[in-house]
């Protein structure tokens, strides 16, 4: 199949007027001459990878995993071709049937990554929206259980607990990327989970240990390590507008937008569940009943648009959201566009709105 689009981007580089060839599921070439879809007027970009979301469009993934194949094709209409959805801390079977549910998931939505495990081995002190009740101590046999599935490709976890640093070593070991998140550790302690196998950063800034200028915290020591990537809620509630350029700016390329979307993304004003806690819904925050920032109601198309409306040139925003979150999972064949990788492709209007959604070359959801 060969589809002629405006304008496509790679996402690093920006082409005009040219056709993509895809063969098998894959890009095949992108150049010119005959085509058999016309999208004129249209963006090509890689479908965008969100790598920490919790839900949308009234779905909840941890309360409700066995609706993951409703989630995932939910995501189609924000340009969302690949997930990772993320299960908050919960009791272990709870944990156990979202990793059931990512293993059974058969297609027809964006493609399911595997889990992201937020918690339940986080610092209290530092939950934010986590449920107090189901935290727990680093345990590594608990731990390694959740490996053996198959499907568990992340998880955040407090380095500086009993047994964290420990932790994080294993998980590296297990192929499983551990993140440093709802964390009080200082600078060294990040640094030495950095050393020990941390690779990512939960939702920089927030739920961790603030910057002072005789202890700079968690945040800058992982900002700082070029071999970690730095989520960044970019919803701009989360984070100042000038915070988000400064992280864009320190982080460069290992900088990742997430949205770390709840059931309430997509829909209005009202409570809605994450996990087991109840979430109040006013505009674009998501809160506790006590003001704590709760998730966000943010899409990852909304993401790229905010970061596109702080000056941000188009190319670098769709980075953020395809290729970087993509190489944060060892993924080099997603979050790009160009031959040899996956065919999945997010269609926008000239103004970054989606249009339609492919998946392997498959288109799965249309606006028209």
């Amino acid at each position: 199949m060969r589809i002629r689009f405006d304008v496509l981007y790679t996402p690093y580089e920006v082409l005009h007027d040219v056709v993509l060839e895809i063969e098998g599921g894959r890009v095949a070439s992108i150049g010119g001459g005959r085509y058999d879809v016309d999208f004129r007027g249209y963006i090509a970009a890689p479908g965008l990878v969100d790598t920490h979301t919790h839900g949308c469009c009234g779905i909840d993934f941890t309360s409700s995993p066995g609706r993951l194949g409703e989630l995932a094709a939910a995501y189609l209409r924000y340009g969302v071709t690949s997930i990772l959805p993320t299960a908050v801390t919960a009791p272990r079977p709870a944990l156990e049937r979202a990793l059931a549910a990512a293993k059974a998931y058969g297609g027809g939505g964006a493609r399911v990554l595997g889990v992201h495990m937020e918690g339940p081995f986080i610092n209290s002190s530092r939950r934010g929206a986590q449920d107090a009740r189901h935290i727990r101590r680093p345990d590594l046999d608990e731990a390694k259980a959740y490996a053996s599935t198959g499907v568990l490709k992340a998880m955040t976890l407090a380095p500086e607990l009993d047994g964290g640093l420990e932790l994080v070593s294993a998980l590296a070991g297990w192929g499983i990327v551990p993140s440093v998140g709802h964390t009080d550790a200082d600078y060294g302690t990040a640094r030495a989970a950095v050393a020990a196998g941390a690779s990512r950063a939960t939702h920089i800034f927030n739920a961790m240990r603030g910057f002072h200028h005789r202890e700079p915290g968690p945040a800058l020591a992982l900002l700082r390590s070029e071999h970690v990537y730095v989520e960044f809620i970019a919803d701009l509630v989360h984070l100042a507008p000038e915070v988000v350029l400064a992280v864009l700016d320190i982080a460069g390329p290992r900088a990742v937008a997430v949205t770390d979307s709840m059931a309430a993304a997509g829909l209005g004003d009202g409570v809605y569940r994450l996990g087991d806690v109840e979430v109040h819904v006013e505009g674009p925050r998501a809160a506790l009943a006590d003001g704590t920032i709760a998730g966000s109601v943010a899409t990852l198309d909304q993401a790229v648009r905010n970061l596109i409306g702080l000056g941000v040139d188009p190319r670098r925003a769709l980075a953020t959201a395809t290729i970087a979150p993509a190489r944060s999972l060892g993924l080099l064949d997603l979050g790009c566009l160009r031959p040899g990788c996956a065919a999945d492709v997010a269609v926008f209007d000239r103004d970054f709105r989606p249009a339609a959604a492919m998946v392997g070359g498959q288109l799965l959801w249309s606006a028209t």
